[in-house]
């Protein structure tokens, strides 16, 4: 029927009209595929979750040489000093990492941290979240202050 009527002029109303419904049609596909994405994602999670089981100290102390290994800053010749620093801006990596300093026994009361904001960011929304007492609950960590993954002793 479209080569048929292709060269009928459709009113404006009419053009609206379609135009929000294949907007809306559009928006709905849209959500219907973030929803399976976010769905799958989380079953994922799940079946790794069940997969992996309990992390150990040992699991942590691997991941948290492999994360200092790559955002960690290193000693350099002109640069000596007995600081472990790590630069990371992911809540879950920060968690991993305090763990792992915990696990090799770094006391956090000897921890000190440092924001740095990128030029381009929202500096005043920065300041003011980074501005928070530390709380581990921003890392998905129970009000308990246990892991979402419990370290086996």
């Amino acid at each position: 029927m479209s080569l048929w009527l292709r060269n009928i002029p459709l009113p404006p109303e009419h053009r609206a009209r379609m135009r929000q419904r294949h907007l809306a049609a559009a928006k709905r596909t849209g959500e219907s595929l973030r929803r399976r994405r976010l769905e799958k994602e989380e079953r994922i999670r799940r079946e790794a979750a069940a997969e992996l089981g309990r992390v150990t100290a040992r699991d942590v102390f691997i991941a948290g040489v492999a994360i200092y290994a790559a955002e960690g800053s290193k000693q350099k010749p002109w640069q000596t000093g007995s600081n472990t620093v790590l630069i990371n801006s992911d809540p879950r990596m920060i968690l991993l990492f305090l763990r792992w300093l915990e696990v090799i026994g770094v006391v956090r009361s000897g921890l000190t941290f440092r924001v740095a904001i990128h030029e381009t960011a929202d500096h005043v929304a920065a300041v003011r979240r980074s501005a928070k007492p530390f709380d581990e609950s921003m890392f998905g960590v129970s009000s308990a202050g246990e892991p979402p993954a419990i370290l086996d002793p």
